[in-house]
């Protein structure tokens, strides 16, 4: 008979059931940060430059990252959450 434990079962993970509102909502939070990047980035150059540059640069990274995550995510389909269990397991 085989011992269970707390970590055989494996939660839900959250791009099991992705929907259109919710990446959407993931999208928007992108864009916030992606903005406050931005914003960061043109303070550091002490407003030299003007901040369109800065916000589209931030932008195109930060949506590029973030669709190749989700996409990654959609396709690969992994089992579990990896962080979870890295975290918690015992040694």
């Amino acid at each position: 008979m085989e011992k269970h434990t707390e970590y055989d079962h494996q939660p839900e993970v959250w791009f099991a059931d992705l929907t259109l509102k919710h990446f959407f909502g993931i999208l928007a939070i992108t864009a916030v940060f992606n903005t406050v990047i931005a914003g960061f980035v043109y303070t550091i150059e002490l407003f030299q430059k003007a901040f369109l540059p800065c916000f589209i640069m931030s932008q195109t990274i930060g949506f590029a990252i973030c669709l190749l995550l989700v996409g990654s995510f959609v396709i690969f389909k992994p089992k579990s959450n990896l962080i979870f269990y890295s975290t918690r397991c015992p040694m």
